[in-house]
């Protein structure tokens, strides 16, 4: 349910008219200006990026992510990048969750418990341990 909210909410996929809301679609909710997501919340991120098998996907894709702490994100990239609080860190930290976006996937939206809270932004590679990816928190700055 959450991808048909995603798609009224991004209108990414061409519509000949205006979208019907009812029990299945739905708007999304965005986040209070302060508000922060905890490490450890699973989101949902969904996109059209690249799949396994390294080609871009013919239908839409949902993963779930957790949102892992800044600072340990922020020592998974050592000095290549800098993470900021108008940043979320979300994806593989270890070996038992191995679920992430992709080339393709920036833009798409991070849905963390019922609202929408990020953008996919970057990351280095995909699926790959302790490099999870790196989005765009919906914070005062982007809101307005």
């Amino acid at each position: 349910m959450a991808l048909i909210i995603f798609l009224l909410f991004f209108s990414l996929p061409q519509l000949n008219g205006s979208g019907n809301l009812n029990q299945y679609v739905a708007l999304l909710p965005l986040p209070s200006c302060d508000e922060d997501i905890k490490a450890g919340t699973k989101c949902q991120v969904a996109s059209w990026g690249l799949t396994s098998s390294g080609k871009p996907s013919k239908y839409l894709k949902e993963a779930t992510v957790k949102v892992i702490n800044r600072k340990t994100c922020s020592r998974n990239y050592k000095k290549q990048i800098k993470i900021t609080n108008n940043m979320l860190c979300a994806g593989w930290n270890n070996a038992f969750s191995k679920s992430d976006a992709c080339q393709g996937d920036s833009g798409g939206p991070l849905i963390c418990p019922g609202k929408y809270s990020g953008i996919i932004s970057f990351g280095k590679g995909c699926r790959k341990m302790r490099k999870p990816g790196v989005y765009t928190r919906l914070t005062e700055k982007y809101l307005h």
